[in-house]
């Protein structure tokens, strides 16, 4: 499997996110932990969700999806950023024992860590990025 989302990476169908709970630069992988696919074309991820039909008669997308992709866009929109070199973008993830605390994003930009929760929605508490920010050395 691993080498097969290699592949898939490779052609830039999707981006592999790995874990980090790096307090600071550099921020390290933990190869043990899930990694999050981010597709690199909404349509294909529309088909792996599995909801492509249901578009016919739609008057509002926002309700459709209802924050389904919020993440997903954010993370091509992080991506597109790059021209030549992908940056290095990571989830960040405390361990249970400290606490859950969980960022969507977390990418090294001119000497600082930055930290991005996506929510979508008027019920957000944002808690684990306030978490990331006091622990976080020198973060955004």
């Amino acid at each position: 499997m691993n080498a097969a989302f290699s592949t898939l990476e490779k052609v830039m169908l999707i981006y592999q996110a790995r874990s980090t709970k790096s307090y600071d630069i550099p921020l390290m992988e933990q190869p043990a932990r899930p990694k999050k696919l981010l597709f690199l074309d909404v349509g294909l991820m529309n088909y792996q969700m599995g909801i492509q039909n249901n578009y016919v008669g739609l008057t509002d997308l926002n309700d459709f999806y209802r924050g389904q992709i919020a993440e997903q866009v954010t993370g091509q929109n992080i991506l597109s950023h790059y021209e030549y070199d992908l940056p290095k973008i990571l989830y960040w993830a405390r361990d249970k024992s400290e606490g859950i605390a969980e960022l969507d994003f977390c990418l090294v930009h001119q000497g600082r860590i930055i930290g991005i929760e996506v929510k979508s929605g008027q019920t957000s508490k944002l808690r684990s990025l306030f978490s990331f920010a006091q622990i976080v050395k020198n973060p955004i």
